[in-house]
């Protein structure tokens, strides 16, 4: 998470407040004035007092990073004020951080997590199977729609009745298939393309939509 600190009498104590609670977490950078902010890529900016210059300019981002004041005053969507930051800001932080999208399989009295950005595509050709990035496969007790309901939008999408696959992991659309960065191959029928393109699209578009692009910009930093 990429935060902005515009320095006061605080900035010591607030670096080493931060650098504490949230370590690997935070990435810190200061704004000095006259400083070029447009040219930063900011998740948050703290102010230590309400500065009316810098709310403008950081609202005029398009997105705007979360602001957080310190203090009181009146709130907007994306302007927030803590009274008593040190014991307030950790709520909010959890608050602003992208929560990373799982998938929970159980299997007898046990359940495995797996992260939705490492799965390349489920499939039901015989029973439901998820194919991992590593490799591995997986094959759930429950049904192929149950576990579609249960994915991320801004990563999957339908090739037919029975595939669901990653979009972080196409390589290209053809005009009877949707080819995998793996080499895998999932084909459709060719009276399908128009709505598998769509599909394809409409995810694309969210990836792409403000609320989920914070999140992009952490992992290609990765």
């Amino acid at each position: 998470m990429n935060v902005g600190l515009i320095p006061g009498k605080e900035t010591q104590k607030l670096i080493s407040f931060l650098e504490s609670t949230f370590r690997n977490e935070i990435s810190l950078s200061l704004l000095f004035p006259g400083e070029d902010f447009h040219e930063k890529d900011f998740d948050i900016v703290i102010l230590e007092e309400d500065a009316a210059i810098h709310l403008c300019e950081l609202e005029q981002f398009v997105p705007s990073p979360l602001i957080v004041v310190f203090g009181k005053g009146t709130e907007r969507e994306n302007l927030r004020y803590l009274p008593r930051f040190y014991e307030q800001f950790p709520a909010l932080w959890k608050e602003a951080v992208p929560r990373e999208h799982t998938l929970v399989i159980t299997k007898g009295n046990q359940k495995f997590t797996y992260r939705q950005k490492d799965i390349v595509a489920i499939t039901n050709e015989v029973s439901a199977t998820i194919l991992l990035r590593n490799g591995k496969t997986i094959i759930p007790k429950e049904g192929f729609r149950r576990m579609f309901s249960r994915l991320d939008p801004s990563l999957f999408f339908l090739v037919s009745q029975k595939e669901a696959v990653n979009i972080l992991y196409v390589s290209k659309m053809e005009t009877n298939a949707v080819l995998l960065e793996n080499g895998l191959r999932i084909p459709f029928l060719p009276s399908q393309q128009q709505k598998v393109e769509n599909a394809f699209y409409k995810t694309k578009f969210f990836q792409n939509t403000p609320s989920t692009r914070s999140k992009t910009r952490k992992n290609e930093k990765k």
